[in-house]
């Protein structure tokens, strides 16, 4: 075999190693934000337009997120990205649809914290938000 032919063949096995190292990491991190989320979050949210504070329990299990209140109007538990910084809290978000519009949850979790907003635009384009804060269930 050609030299040159040997060193191409020794730079694409690296290559190769790496692309698959680099995949199962990128996996790994995404599972790993995903274990620190799962579980149930205490929130007290508080329309953006003012108004009274409620309070509701968000849930993320199987990958998905969804709350108790916004369940009861027909938005179903939905999947969710996050970004998981190497330091810093992780970011999540999540967009849901019912006959009744859209909702998108956007929120950060540092330990026991979280804190966000969700917006639900009605099915005529009127858009609804909330602050939310809360703490994970004990």
């Amino acid at each position: 075999m050609h030299p040159a032919l040997s060193s191409i063949g020794q730079t694409l096995r690296a290559v190769l190693v790496v692309g698959v190292v680099t995949g199962v990491l990128g996996v790994g991190a995404v599972a790993h934000a995903a274990d620190k989320l799962s579980g149930e979050w205490n929130l007290a949210l508080i329309s953006d337009a003012g108004g009274r504070p409620f309070d509701d329990l968000l849930r993320f299990k199987a990958g998905a997120v969804g709350s108790d209140f916004f369940q009861k109007k027909g938005f179903a538990p939905a999947a969710y990205d996050t970004v998981e910084p190497r330091f810093g809290p992780i970011q999540f978000n999540s967009t849901t649809r019912s006959d009744t519009g859209q909702l998108t949850w956007q929120g950060t979790v540092l330990a026991d914290s979280i804190e966000g907003t969700v917006v639900w635009t009605d099915a005529g384009g009127t858009k609804i938000s909330w602050s939310f804060k809360g703490t994970r269930k004990e």
